[in-house]
């Protein structure tokens, strides 16, 4: 499930509850985004895969993530 954090309307002031809930968005999407960021300096994720084992391909995200 996805959320997207609420806008402000035209001439209103953003809502209390709504400004609780984008700071929670925020804070989640922070985490993901981070975790995302860690996995690019592998190179290993971002090429192509080419080894012809069986079962490197499911290995190669938690080598990256470790």
């Amino acid at each position: 499930m996805t959320y997207q954090p609420g806008k402000k309307l035209k001439n209103r002031e953003v809502r209390a509850e709504d400004k609780s809930f984008n700071r929670q968005v925020s804070a989640i999407r922070v985490e993901v985004e981070d975790a995302i960021g860690g996995l690019k300096p592998s190179n290993i994720i971002s090429d192509i895969y080419r080894h012809r084992r069986a079962d490197f391909e499911d290995q190669v995200l938690p080598i990256a993530a470790g």
